[in-house]
């Protein structure tokens, strides 16, 4: 019984470290392929670990085999020896399962100076980071990394009336005019629709829950529970968060290498977006601010997906309503406040208006306040 009892309980123990052994093997794999396929310059070094694993995986082959020989009893130094033989083997498996986490370790940390070489601190290799909490995520988030790299350094066309930056890519692909069935949501979430304005750009749309969560990471909004919620305008970010957005996709997007930055509207660009060409309408868009926004009387209470209302003559939307909107300026040049614009959800109609501004400090946040984002060259 005794004898019996240790026999299944060692084939078991076996099968599970095995089981994760194989688990283990699978991933190094795929890191050693991936960095094999974006990382030459690692040849030599991959070429050692190569070496290693294939020595590596001949014992685990003929450990194997001696296991199963154990588990049929055809193993012919009897019971005690088999025992010790099955702990030996089992050390061995262990060792090896380590000997490969250990690789795809060391591949990692290769990995992750490889892109801080490629980008700056806030680039990539941070982002790429905090998805190696998550296991094998990062592999697939970077698989195509190098055509990333390839397009996220391509000069925008400076000219064009509409900019659209892939989120996912960086990408930057040029427009005369919005498509001819609008601009469908992958627009609001998985890209950033830029008009221009003069000498700059700015959002189309305010900056959404998904945008957010592309680039930050996480989504501090406070309606983040909703179906339509990556639809909906980021909200309970600060002034310094919103300048923190900007910064990184500055910095992801390689927008900088053309003398380009992101940041948000000083109310000189602000206002003038809101009442394009000199309208004059009490609201952006419209003197009827059901037409054009999301406000106390008619939001329920709550944001909604952007794009919703009625756009102003430039064709941005929510400018008047849905949040309000964080911009550079100072309210007092001798404080610390910042402006914000534009309504929201929470307001009545009074405080919509174009000509309407209110003030926070740089580091509170509220439900109803957002951001939209501008492109501009740095001030000279």
């Amino acid at each position: 019984m005794k004898k019996a009892l240790s026999t299944v309980l060692s084939a078991l123990l076996v099968f599970v470290v095995a089981a994760v052994f194989a688990q283990e093997k699978a991933t190094a794999d795929v890191t050693e392929t991936f960095a094999s396929e974006y990382m030459p310059e690692t040849k030599a070094f991959l070429d050692q670990i190569r070496k290693i694993r294939a020595a590596d995986e001949a014992l685990y082959g003929e450990l194997a085999l001696a296991a199963r020989l154990m588990e049929t009893g055809d193993y012919p130094n009897g019971f005690g020896l088999k025992n010790e033989a099955m702990r030996l083997l089992i050390g061995k498996i262990l060792a090896f399962q380590a000997r490969e986490a250990a690789i795809i370790k060391t591949l990692k940390d290769l990995y992750f100076k490889h892109q801080a070489e490629l980008v700056e601190a806030e680039g990539l290799a941070a982002q790429d980071a905090a998805l190696a909490k998550d296991g094998a995520a990062w592999l697939v988030d970077r698989k195509d990394c190098k055509k990333i790299y390839s397009v996220r350094d391509a000069a925008p066309d400076l000219n064009a009336n509409y900019l659209v930056i892939d989120l996912d890519t960086f990408s930057k692909t040029s427009l005369a005019a919005p498509p001819a069935n609008g601009w469908s949501d992958a627009f609001k979430t998985d890209a950033l629709v830029l008009r221009k304005v003069g000498d700059f750009w700015i959002g189309v749309f305010e900056v959404t829950q998904r945008q957010w969560k592309k680039l930050m990471g996480e989504n501090p909004s406070a309606f983040s529970g909703k179906p339509d919620s990556p639809l909906r305008p980021v909200e309970k970010v600060s002034w310094d968060d919103s300048m923190g957005f900007c910064r990184r996709l500055t910095t992801w997007s390689g927008i900088h290498k053309f003398n380009l930055f992101f940041t948000l509207p000083l109310e000189s660009q602000w206002e003038p977006a809101a009442n394009f060409g000199g309208a004059g309408h009490e609201y952006s868009g419209s003197d009827n601010v059901d037409e054009v926004a999301w406000y106390g009387d008619n939001s329920g209470g709550e944001p909604h997906a952007v794009g919703t209302k009625k756009p102003n003559g430039l064709g941005l939307y929510d400018m008047t309503g849905n949040v309000s909107e964080w911009c550079w300026d100072k309210y007092y040049a001798e404080g610390s406040d910042r402006v914000y614009r534009g309504g929201s959800w929470y307001r009545d109609a009074s405080r919509c208006r174009v000509a309407y501004r209110n003030t926070s400090t740089p580091t509170r946040t509220y439900s109803n306040l957002g951001f939209r984002v501008v492109l501009a060259a740095p001030v000279q």
